[in-house]
């Protein structure tokens, strides 16, 4: 993997105030489409938006512009639409000299978002998400924030065998922590429950996707006794 040197920090050292690990993409934010999409029809869209999409890279946009200093580890491809992410991070002041380009040939990827009245349709393409694994991390980097954050563990093929070992570290490190499951495209919502969920001090999840993790009505309260926060 090439690193790609966007930010150069020539003065004091400078530490993060929290830092975010995974997913980089855009969204295409597709406007006016029914609901039903009949096939081997062109149906025509009102309108549409190309825009940084992901959770875990909206965050740490989000972060820096509300003044936090954030850095963000990820991979893209060598296509547009991974520069064009890393033009908008750039721009909102994250900190990018751990994102990676990678080398294989696999694209940055997508996501595809159907607005529709009452519910959306969300399509992904993953690219480089399946990529990156834990030998891409510099834990040092990563250790000196305050707060350690991971998004979407269920889209990181490669990574999500050494999640576990990935809190523990930050954990160990004196990090507080967070996770935001996002959706698992498998529905088998495994792995997280006993094992990293004792590590993450905040947990960012909706009730329904509570229930999934923890495969249980009652899911709070479940949920409740391993992690001191869920919003």
């Amino acid at each position: 993997m090439d690193s790609i040197d966007i930010n150069a920090h020539e003065d004091a050292p400078w530490r993060p105030d929290v830092s975010i690990v995974r997913e980089i993409n855009p969204d295409l934010i597709v406007y006016g489409l029914p609901r039903e999409l009949p096939e081997e029809r062109e149906i025509l869209a009102s309108g549409f938006t190309l825009t940084l999409g992901s959770s875990s890279a909206i965050l740490a946009h989000n972060l820096a512009l509300l003044g936090s200093k954030v850095t963000f580890s990820s991979q893209i491809g060598r296509d547009v639409l991974g520069e064009m992410c890393c033009e908008s991070l750039k721009q909102a002041g994250v900190e990018l000299s751990r994102l990676v380009r990678s080398t294989s040939g696999i694209n940055t990827g997508i996501t595809i978002i159907l607005p529709l009245t009452t519910t959306r349709r969300i399509l992904t393409y993953p690219g480089t998400m399946f990529e990156m694994g834990i030998e891409d991390l510099d834990f040092d980097h990563l250790a000196s924030a305050k707060h350690f954050h991971l998004s979407s563990p269920f889209l990181q093929r490669k990574l999500f065998p050494d999640i576990l070992s990935l809190f523990g570290e930050m954990k160990r490190r004196g990090l507080t922590t967070s996770l935001d499951p996002n959706d698992d495209p498998e529905g088998k919502w495994d792995g997280l429950l006993e094992n990293v969920l004792p590590l993450v001090d905040v947990l960012f999840c909706t009730e329904e996707k509570l229930r999934k993790l923890a495969k249980v009505e009652e899911a709070a309260e479940l949920v409740g006794s391993k992690v001191p926060c869920w919003l």
